[in-house]
């Protein structure tokens, strides 16, 4: 069934207002999504499960308490437990999905494209989350049912553009929880800001791929992470990013092939697309929207398409659906900051 219908919502307040908002608006999609996930199984496969959250629990309250509030919110505004909804948003940061990253950089023009990819259980509950924090801060977020977001692509109204695409998962680490790293990220003000955030907290329970854009300082960057390093790559051209290491200082890791099996195929096939001379935006969605790219299988699909175009101090954002090429939604910024929430 394609994705071709995702809800948009926009909700400002405190921390925890927030959460309770989103809790209560997507309440069937939350308690559906987690009632689906088979927790016996995950404890039985990982038998420090119970320590490893109580750890990272106890760092996500020392180091970043308004997000246990956001949490505690949603948890209140679909009536379960706590301690369930934040068992399952630090397991989601170990969960794999197969996204596909391009990003384009010219004199005056830079372009993110990005492939969501994932499960249709969790596809067909996600949603667009537009908000305003209680400091002034913006973000627009497409955010996995009962996530905190920041773990796929998002914009924020200092300028920023992100996307993410998982990598190899390592064992259990007991780091700072990366589902908390992920959200606070969507705070930031410049890459510098980025970069430090990353220093604080050089140690997190899971890698990531990091795909950032800067309005303001007209930069595009790549970050690969394992739990304890990183790897920055500034991109002055163009840039592809699947699901494996490709920077020098990660060379040695391997691939396994499972779930992976593509992500090798579908780098070689974006590269060859370099070759081809087209607009940026064009270059990114023929990409992005290739038979060898955009998924359709039982356990895998390109959920949704977004592209972020940034020219003259506007960012463009243009989000297709599965099996849409015409935009779902059109959003131009900062234009689109003078939003009314709820």
């Amino acid at each position: 069934m394609p994705v071709d219908s995702i809800p948009e919502f926009l909700v400002s307040g405190s921390n925890y207002e927030i959460g309770l908002k989103i809790g209560q608006r997507f309440k069937s999609e939350i308690i559906h999504t987690i009632l689906a996930v088979n927790f016996s199984e995950i404890f039985s496969k990982y038998p420090k499960i119970r320590d490893w959250v109580l750890e990272l629990t106890n760092q996500a309250n020392l180091e970043m308490p308004e997000y246990m509030q956001e949490l505690q919110g949603v948890a209140d505004g679909i009536n379960m437990n706590f301690d369930t909804i934040l068992t399952y948003n630090f397991l989601h940061a170990i969960d794999f999905d197969l996204c596909s990253t391009i990003m384009i950089k010219r004199k005056h023009e830079i372009v993110l494209g990005h492939n969501e990819d994932y499960s249709l259980d969790f596809g067909e509950k996600s949603y667009l989350l537009g908000i305003e924090l209680s400091n002034g801060t913006k973000f627009y977020s497409f955010t996995y049912p009962g996530t905190l977001p920041g773990s796929a692509f998002a914009i924020n109204s200092h300028g920023l553009v992100f996307s993410a695409n998982s990598m190899p998962t390592t064992p259990l680490k007991f780091a700072f929880p990366r589902i908390l790293f992920d959200r606070k990220l969507l705070e930031m003000e410049s890459i510098d800001q980025i970069l430090n955030l990353f220093s604080k907290y050089s140690e997190r329970s899971a890698p990531l791929n990091y795909n950032i854009l800067s309005m303001r300082e007209s930069k595009a960057i790549n970050i690969e992470t394992t739990w304890n390093d990183i790897s920055i790559k500034n991109i002055e051209h163009s840039f592809f990013h699947t699901n494996h290491f490709i920077s020098n200082k990660f060379a040695d890791k391997s691939i396994p092939k499972f779930p992976l099996s593509s992500t090798r195929q579908r780098l070689k096939i974006a590269r060859n697309y370099f070759l081809i001379t087209h607009k940026q935006e064009i270059l990114a969605k023929e990409i992005l929207f290739h038979s060898e790219i955009h998924k359709n299988s039982s356990d895998n699909n390109t959920l949704c398409t977004v592209v972020f175009r940034i020219k003259h101090n506007i960012i463009e954002m243009r989000i297709y659906g599965s099996k849409s090429k015409k935009p779902l939604y059109f959003r131009k910024f900062p234009e689109f900051w003078n939003w009314e929430v709820n």
